[in-house]
């Protein structure tokens, strides 16, 4: 039978929708066959950092630079300088914040973090600028590092102690010795030659017969005096910087502050930090939250965290070069935070400790003992102590700094939801 052309236009156009459905119908399996991405995991990110004068959000800078170039297997989504600023719709009081889109070359999964920062700087006391004020603070500072807590684990306990202690002392001793020549020197040099000074003020001064008498049994008294002085200036700069953290420390274990009826210096940076981290918990949309401490940062983030609520449970608190060994050594109330944090009604999903080997600033937190007197069980990994990065000078401090550029350390950040690790 011949098919009329309407006939057989239908046919034809019959023929290629089977033909088109049986090529869909072919493609539809393969295109089955590729594996849906999952959402982006959505990540809060607060730094606490160390003990250093700098502007607001320049640690924040530095770790999300470091996130773009260090974070090994991810690829960056956007520039290195991130988005800086307030997102529209954001709580109040949350501040600044800088965004940093990963994904994972392996599985295409993103990540994108946000990071906050907890700055407290502003809040550290001016240190005294007087000679003598200096003089009695690195009194005080060598009183209250070698006669506290640390003195006791030493005699009691046979423990040595963290070398960041001998720090402490070194710059406390060298501030004493640089005051005290100096102003040795300017007596010799100006004082002594008032023809009107009376035998007493001669004798204080050193200008009179016990001098002479110790020039005579020593006489390398004056030359032991100016090289003292010389060696003593050459290291002056370091010795305050440390003597500066010293002081800091020593104030904020002991939570002392300026005004008698004010809050303390702990006191009030723990609740400037702990604002901060309760606006960004209260964000349904974080995943979760990881606090990181830096240097001192460690002790402020552990106090902020330790018993911080039902939240906890999003939080994994990271300690970088914290100092926690020495403070838990000097002052009980480290100790108490730590285990808080270990016997939490809710307890945090992690606790990351890290610390070079050659850090000489750092030192481990200890395991809080029983009601036995013996160590609780872990409930947290040991203390992670990866290799000092490449290309990092020999310097303290700026190993002290290479956290920023351990991809070891960095890759932790961006490491995916698990849970806390089980105890050994």
């Amino acid at each position: 039978m011949v098919r009329s052309g309407d006939e057989a236009g239908q046919a034809a156009q019959g023929g290629e929708a089977h033909e088109t459905q049986d090529t869909v119908g072919a493609a539809a399996p393969a295109a089955a066959a590729v594996p849906a991405v999952a959402r982006p995991l959505r990540r809060a990110v607060v730094l606490v950092p160390g003990f250093r004068k700098r502007p607001r959000m320049e640690a924040a800078g530095a770790l999300a630079a470091a996130l773009a170039c260090y974070a090994e297997g991810m690829r960056c989504l956007d520039d290195p300088g991130g988005d800086r600023g307030a997102t529209p719709g954001t709580p109040q009081g949350m501040g600044d914040r800088l965004l940093r889109r990963l994904v994972d070359r392996e599985t295409g999964r993103e990540i994108e973090l946000t990071l906050f920062e907890g700055y407290w700087f502003d809040l550290v006391p001016e240190a005294p600028q007087t000679p003598w004020l200096r003089v009695s603070r690195g009194a005080s500072l060598i009183g209250y590092w070698f006669l506290g807590g640390v003195a006791r684990a030493m005699v009691v306990d046979r423990r040595w102690p963290p070398v960041i202690l001998l720090g402490f002392l070194w710059s406390g001793l060298l501030l004493l010795v640089w005051y005290g020549a100096t102003l040795a020197l300017f007596a010799k040099a100006v004082l002594a030659q008032d023809p009107t000074l009376s035998e007493a003020q001669r004798w204080l001064l050193g200008t009179g017969w016990p001098a002479a008498a110790l020039q005579a049994v020593a006489p390398w008294l004056d030359s032991a005096l100016v090289g003292g002085w010389l060696l003593s200036s050459a290291l002056f700069a370091r010795a305050e910087k440390t003597a500066a953290l010293a002081a800091f420390a020593k104030a904020y274990l002991q939570d002392q502050g300026a005004d008698p009826t004010g809050p303390g210096l702990r006191a009030e940076i723990r609740a400037r930090v702990t604002r901060l981290l309760d606006e960004v918990a209260a964000d349904p949309g974080f995943d979760d939250i990881h606090v990181v401490g830096h240097s001192f940062g460690g002790m402020i983030a552990l106090d902020a965290v330790a018993g911080y609520g039902r939240h906890a449970a999003r939080i994994v608190l990271h300690s970088w070069g914290s100092a926690l060994g020495l403070f838990a050594l000097q002052e009980p109330m480290v100790v108490a935070e730590i285990a808080k944090l270990h016997g939490a009604r809710t307890p945090v999903a992690g606790w990351i400790e890290v610390a070079f080997r050659s850090d000489t600033l750092a030192s481990a937190a200890p395991l809080p003992r029983g009601a036995d007197g013996g160590p609780q069980p872990r409930h947290f990994p040991p203390l992670r102590q990866p290799p000092v990065p490449k290309g990092v000078g020999w310097s303290a401090l700026q190993v002290h700094d290479a956290y920023f550029r351990s991809e070891e350390v960095i890759g932790l950040l961006v490491a995916p939801l698990s849970a806390p690790a089980p105890a050994p």
